[in-house]
């Protein structure tokens, strides 16, 4: 499993590719749908992922199914009483934000709310 400073070490390098411009959200429709359906910006959207913590953790690094470089991570934040599933990649240098989108199930943050469903 992975250490919570593992997933530290990981969101330090996503706020920091951030904070020098480098994030790109997927303008998958499922994304964009959902992030207006909860009454967010794509700026908002941007805050949340930001934000991360450890505790919001779900798995991950694994490698993308594309085949493409990068490790994929997975966290799972509530927002209004909505668990939001976010999928995040570190692709050479860069935040690509896969999926943000409303949970299709129940998540299950390993690292928060001691394995709890949350």
């Amino acid at each position: 499993m992975t250490s919570n400073q593992e997933v530290e070490e990981f969101l330090a390098q996503l706020r920091l590719a951030i904070a020098e411009g480098r994030y790109q959200l997927v303008p998958r429709k499922k994304n964009l749908d959902d992030i207006a359906r909860l009454g967010l910006s794509v700026r908002m959207a941007k805050s949340i992922v930001i934000e991360l913590a450890p505790e919001d953790y779900l798995k991950g690094p694994e490698w993308d199914l594309d085949g493409s470089e990068g490790d994929v991570w997975v966290f799972g934040k509530i927002i209004e009483e909505t668990q939001i599933y976010i999928k995040l990649k570190l692709e050479k240098g860069n935040v690509k934000v896969l999926s943000f989108h409303v949970a299709e199930r129940r998540l299950k943050r390993p690292l928060g709310d001691k394995g709890a469903d949350s």
